[in-house]
């Protein structure tokens, strides 16, 4: 090996120069500035290089062996990759507690994978993403310091779904949909549990080609308590109501009904509602708390189911829009069953009150019955019970099938009384009394006839046909 011979200058910033450095075969000379720290020497091509402990730039051209500590303070300009012969094979260097780069296989990169055997990674202290536990895969996001109980989002063991967890799974995403509060999707979202919308309040259900839709819309203005909930038909069409209130109007913004009624209020006039356990069933009514109000000008009637098992009617004449309706108890049905008409109180079952109270009418020319019947007897009032035009009237037993009184209006009618079947008096159209006792017609035509005439205010005749057909008579002089 060449002998090395050393130069030395004390004068700061000083370099040597070409001609005081010699470089051959027989040695070659390195010049040391002593004051600045720095060392040079000439290269083969003659010129001077800095070499020293503090230089600006080191150019190493081919190979450069380092075994112990190498620092630079400048800038170190590598033309080729470095060769390390200590470290992991594919750890990612770092520099450790001492600033020593190191590396280990804790944290690995092979060019294409990354991986990290203690499964996590700390960002800015705030996040932490870790490989899956529990033969979950992907990609878990923690709070920093966390634990498994903390993670967002992963995918689940044996599937290629995405979940959210937080103290259990909270949302899932597949192929089928998302499912929220749950991992049994049934359409493109299932949600279990309660559901919030802000803003407009509005959820849309529209068909395939969006040419139709339907939506539920929550009316409240914005900062107040309540607001209606509506069911809308084709983005303009309100279809359904239902108030804050809890009443619904169908076609129709339900009435200002008092709170804690409850009513299902129909296009413009029917309801039905629930107050003060009774149920009632109107039209053009609604109960505001105090009064029963005209919802439009018009007549009002209203039925009502109480809670003690009867039922009343009520009715009232045309009243305007927004007034106080005056009602009239038409009709009761009470809990024992009576019916009363024109009565709130009846006792009996069918109890009729009022002026021409009752009335049964044919609108053809036919018979008119009307019956009376309990467990063993039937019978009727009928008008016309041959039902052919005719206008004799007549009480019938329905039981036996036979007349019990009978009677013909005009100037040849009469009444006539029936027994068992048979005629047995009669009044004629003169107001005769025609009595008979052997069942045939009773006229004096007949054997075992009668009849009464008074002549006069003192005299009463009498005249009787036999049964041996002879007529007599007799005059009664009456005092």
């Amino acid at each position: 090996m060449a002998t090395i011979l050393t130069k030395r200058s004390n004068t700061a910033s000083s370099v040597p120069s070409a001609a005081a450095l010699t470089n051959s075969s027989s040695g070659a000379e390195l010049a040391v500035n002593t004051a600045d720290k720095r060392l040079f020497v000439k290269d083969s091509g003659g010129a001077v290089q800095e070499v020293g402990t503090n230089p600006s730039s080191l150019n190493v051209v081919g190979n450069a062996t380092v075994g112990g500590t190498l620092g630079v303070t400048g800038v170190a300009t590598l033309t080729a990759n470095p060769v390390l012969s200590g470290g992991t094979a594919n750890g990612v260097p770092y520099l450790n507690g001492s600033k020593v780069l190191t590396s280990g296989s804790a944290l690995t990169f092979n060019g294409a994978d990354f991986s990290n055997t203690a499964g996590k990674i700390i960002s800015g202290g705030d996040l932490r993403a870790s490989q899956a536990g529990s033969g979950n895969v992907g990609l878990n996001i923690v709070r920093s310091g966390g634990t498994a109980s903390d993670w967002y989002n992963y995918i689940p063991a044996g599937s290629s779904d995405l979940a959210w967890y937080n103290s259990g799974e909270l949302m899932r995403l597949n192929g089928t949909g998302l499912g929220i509060g749950t991992s049994t999707l049934q359409g493109k979202l299932t949600v279990q549990g309660d559901v919030y919308t802000r803003g407009g309040g509005v959820y849309y259900v529209q068909n395939s080609d969006n040419t139709n839709n339907y939506y539920l819309q929550n009316s409240g203005a914005t900062g107040a308590a309540n607001g209606n909930l509506n069911f809308v038909q084709g983005g303009v069409a309100v279809r359904a109501t239902l108030d804050a209130f809890g009443n619904l109007g169908l076609g129709v913004t339900p009435s200002a009904w008092v709170s804690g009624w409850k009513a299902l209020d129909v296009s413009g006039r029917t309801a039905l509602a629930e107050g003060s356990s009774n149920t009632e069933l109107s039209n053009n009514v609604y109960f505001n708390g105090s009064n029963y109000i005209y919802k439009a000008t018009a007549n009002a009637t209203l039925m009502r189911f109480l809670s003690s098992g009867g039922i009343q009617w009520f009715t009232a004449p045309s009243g305007t829009a927004g007034a106080a309706i005056t009602f009239t108890q038409a009709m009761t049905l009470d809990a024992s069953g009576n019916l009363g008409v024109g009565t709130s109180s009846p006792s009996l079952k069918l109890n009729v009150v009022g002026a021409d109270a009752a009335r049964f009418e044919n609108t053809s020319n036919g018979a008119v019955n009307v019956y009376w019947k309990n467990t063993t007897q039937q019978y009727s009032y009928r008008l016309d019970p041959n039902n052919n035009g005719s206008r004799d009237f007549s009480i019938y037993d329905d039981t036996n099938s036979q007349f019990v009184d009978k009677y013909f209006q005009g100037a040849s009618g009469y009444r006539a009384f029936y027994t068992n079947g048979s005629e047995r008096a009669r009044i004629d159209s003169s107001g005769n009394f025609i009595h008979q006792v052997n069942g045939t017609a009773p006229t004096l035509s007949t054997n075992g006839t009668m009849s009464f005439e008074l002549t006069s205010n003192t005299s009463l005749k009498i005249v009787v046909r036999g049964s041996d057909g002879v007529t007599r008579s007799a005059t009664l002089t009456l005092s």
